[in-house]
């Protein structure tokens, strides 16, 4: 690559490409592997790099002039955030971070932590969870290759499909089920 060519070092690109949003760990795993860099030394320069960002991001979202430029983004998360609501935010903040799906990252996961109010060790540690667990997925994928890499998009367009237009149990079917 040009970045390659250009005498920037392989462990700087890969780190780097992880803590850009909407790209983060998911993106930069297959790139850092494409350049020939061990999978597992990949991995974990993609979750440092992937973490980079969010304290500095936690802290800077308590700030209004960050909250006006963020405004679109924490609308988003604020739709989001009831999926991490409850006594077990911890666990469905990682859980939510760690599903490696298109806006579920930790970014998304930051921007979720501070609109339900959660202190900055807590969303860290959770976030931290999501992102080692969504690294593990992609290594997985990685390693798997492009049969493994079919076989979950087919499963994952099998659950988009029946999650969009699956039936819902209507009231009559649930009361004749008890």
């Amino acid at each position: 690559t040009a970045l390659q060519a250009s005498g920037v070092p392989d462990f700087v690109i890969i780190a780097a490409i992880a803590a850009m949003p909407v790209v983060e760990l998911r993106g930069a795993l297959p790139v850092g592997v494409w350049m020939g860099v061990p999978l597992a030394k990949t991995l974990a320069l993609c979750v440092l790099g992937n973490m980079l960002p969010i304290v500095p991001l936690l802290l800077a979202l308590r700030t209004p002039i960050v909250q006006r430029v963020l405004d679109k983004p924490l609308t988003k998360a604020r739709k989001k955030s009831s999926e991490v609501l409850g006594k077990n935010r911890w666990q469905a903040l990682a859980a939510f971070v760690g599903v490696p799906f298109p806006g579920t990252g930790a970014w998304t996961g930051a921007m979720i932590a501070f609109v339900i109010g959660m202190p900055i060790a807590e969303a860290v540690s959770s976030i931290f969870v999501g992102v080692l667990s969504a690294g593990l997925i992609v290594a997985a994928l990685v390693k798997a290759g492009k049969v493994g890499g079919i076989i979950v998009a087919a499963a994952l367009a099998g659950f988009l499909i029946a999650s969009r237009f699956g039936s819902k149990p209507s009231s009559s079917n649930a009361q004749t089920a008890s």
